[in-house]
């Protein structure tokens, strides 16, 4: 018995989806720190307490202003941080 040939479907540039698990709050922290910034700094920034936004970072409350700070901060979008957390904007 010979085997059958295999049929190769030519390979596709398919975008990798993107992540279903958010970031860790310690992973932010870290990031924001490597940019020489911190969850502070964005809250003094925004006018905003130092606990709203380590609430945010923690994911005890959602606020796209500051989420989308962090975002900017970062050079990563809402999506990449936080995964369907923030749909986009229609």
């Amino acid at each position: 018995m010979h085997p059958q040939p295999r049929t190769t479907e030519p390979k596709r540039n398919f975008r990798k989806p993107p992540p279903t698990q958010q970031m860790h709050p310690a992973d932010i922290k870290a990031a924001l720190q490597k940019k020489g910034s911190s969850q502070a700094e964005i809250a003094h920034r925004l006018n905003k307490g130092t606990q709203t936004v380590s609430n945010v970072v923690n994911g005890r409350s959602t606020s796209r202003l500051i989420a989308q700070a962090i975002a900017d901060e970062l050079g990563l979008t809402l999506d990449e941080i936080w995964p369907g957390r923030y749909p986009a904007k229609g």
